[in-house]
């Protein structure tokens, strides 16, 4: 396997303990976190792509003060491996590949909600043998255990995004592969739309109204604009 793979999939790690475990240095948002997996697979520029565009419409779940974590995190990342790693074997089907990764990353997105759970349950475990560590003044178990808790958040994240992105990989490139070439001359509308989404998704932030209503707009606007911009 190529070794960039390998480190790719040990970043997976990162991403998802920085995502619920440790250190929560915000490596894991989409834009920075798809950003260092365009650095590791050789094309930057993609992974800025894939992750602005999957970063705007998360952004209502960035951990801002006592905000709930993203779960968007894992599938973006997912989502800009397999857009990378595709792209050389379909050179011609640029447009084809992105939009293909972007869904399936919102897809992996909400697989992610019951593994992670399980994650938080194992380390709500280790939260309270920690609490009883503490009344006992058990300083070296206490270290222990939050070493367990990062440790398997490591681990989950890496095995996670190896599975997910080789399953993902296969599906996309059949997509890619059976999906009519003329479509690609008309998938110019997804980025302009998800721009709009997120765009929608950060108005939601200032009057504190039903995300889905913003985002929606936004797309809709984005996407007609685009539209007769390119028809005229």
């Amino acid at each position: 396997m190529d070794l960039s793979l390998l480190m790719f999939f040990a970043f997976g790690g990162i991403v998802m303990a920085d995502t619920d475990a440790a250190w929560q240095i915000m490596v894991c948002q989409p834009l920075v976190a798809c950003s260092i997996a365009g650095v590791i697979l050789g094309n930057m520029t993609l992974g800025l792509t894939v992750g602005l565009l999957l970063q705007l419409p998360y952004l209502v779940e960035a951990p801002v003060g006592g905000t709930q974590v993203s779960l968007g995190n894992l599938g973006a990342f997912v989502a800009s491996g397999v857009a990378l790693h595709l792209t050389p074997s379909f050179a011609d089907r640029p447009e084809m590949i992105l939009v293909t990764s972007l869904i399936l990353g919102i897809l992996i997105s909400r697989l992610a909600t019951p593994l992670s759970g399980w994650l938080r349950y194992l380390n709500l475990l280790l939260a309270r043998k920690a609490d009883h560590a503490a009344a006992n003044a058990g300083v070296r178990t206490i270290t222990f255990l939050h070493c367990v808790g990062v440790a398997s958040s490591l681990v989950f994240g890496t095995l996670f995004v190896a599975l997910l992105f080789a399953v993902a990989s296969f599906v996309a490139a059949r997509a890619v592969t059976l999906a009519p070439v003329a479509w690609e001359s008309k998938l110019f509308l997804v980025k302009p739309m998800l721009l709009g989404a997120g765009v929608g998704a950060m108005l939601r932030l200032f009057v504190r109204k039903r995300s889905i209503k913003f985002a929606a707009l936004g797309a809709a606007f984005s996407g007609l604009l685009i539209f007769f911009t390119r028809i005229g």
